[in-house]
């Protein structure tokens, strides 16, 4: 039995006849009763009484007129919710994110995507950095949001954010000081919490001045930091982001003169195997928004 025959079949029970069906359905009597025949000799019933005028619904015909409706009606369903699918308008988005400066990013370009394509379920997730790499490399999320300066050459990528990085401490460190510029120098003697993909460089960096910084905590991410800074475990370097946040209000914040170190975010993805509509359509609306 196939769909054809039941739209056949529907037809013909509501046009009364074969040739009334025939003609709603531009084609000729003939195939049209072969067709009929063949579906009551496949089922075993008889589904029309044959009249001299037109034929008359059996009790087994209308059985079947209430499951072929329904039957077609899931089969144009199905037909739009694939074709849905081909267009990227539905599917499921899965990003696997850092904590800490993707809530500046994230929520923002996730609502104007959302707007687009209601019928795609987003799936989020918080992890570390190379948490997010193996995902991506075994095909368990579609996206990572990391922080630059990977190792790989594997994924491609799109810069989401790029800004400076503060020193940042208690007024214990600071005394009267809250904000401006600050020098390396004015570091060496204190406590320095630091994230672990900058501590190299801030020990070149330093060294080339003519000290070795005191790094007293190694920070794995840049989020954690902040309630060791305030609880005054040490001198540490966070976001613009985190500057913002709650929390931070009674943080003395510097910009760091003779370090060029930053801090952003970028997207990534693999190079090879199949990107998703759902992921496509993603990446054209994180470049709008990227090149605004």
């Amino acid at each position: 039995m196939e769909l054809r025959q039941l739209k056949y079949f529907l037809t013909i029970a509501e046009c009364g006849s074969v040739s009334g069906a025939a003609e709603k359905l531009h084609i000729s009597q003939s195939p049209l009763s072969q067709q009929l025949k063949q579906l009551e000799t496949e089922l075993g019933v008889i589904l029309f009484f044959r009249t001299t005028r037109q034929l008359q619904i059996t009790e087994a015909g209308l059985a079947l007129k209430y499951r072929a409706e329904q039957l077609l009606q899931l089969s144009d369903i199905a037909l739009d919710e694939l074709q849905n699918f081909q267009y990227g308008y539905r599917g499921t988005l899965r990003i696997s994110s850092i904590s800490g400066g993707a809530e500046s990013f994230l929520p923002d370009i996730l609502h104007l995507y959302h707007q687009t394509y209601p019928g795609v379920q987003l799936h989020i997730k918080f992890h570390s950095i190379q948490t997010i790499i193996d995902s991506l490399r075994v095909g368990n999320t579609d996206f990572g949001i990391i922080t630059p300066g990977f190792d790989t050459d594997e994924f491609a990528s799109i810069v989401l954010t790029d800004e400076p990085l503060y020193v940042a401490g208690t007024k214990d460190y600071f005394g009267n000081r809250q904000h401006g510029k600050i020098r390396l120098a004015e570091l060496q003697d204190k406590p320095l919490i630091v994230p672990k993909r900058y501590v190299e460089t801030l020990q070149n960096t330093c060294m080339l001045h003519g000290f070795l910084p005191k790094i007293v905590c190694i920070a794995e991410g840049l989020m954690p930091q902040l309630p060791f800074i305030r609880a005054g475990l040490g001198v540490g370097f966070i976001t613009g982001f985190e500057a913002r946040s709650e929390g931070a209000e009674n943080i003395c914040l510097f910009e760091a003169e003779e370090l060029d170190i930053s801090s952003g975010l970028v997207l990534v993805w693999p190079k090879t195997g199949r990107l998703s509509l759902a992921a496509q359509n993603f990446i054209k609306e994180v470049r709008k928004k990227t090149d605004l």
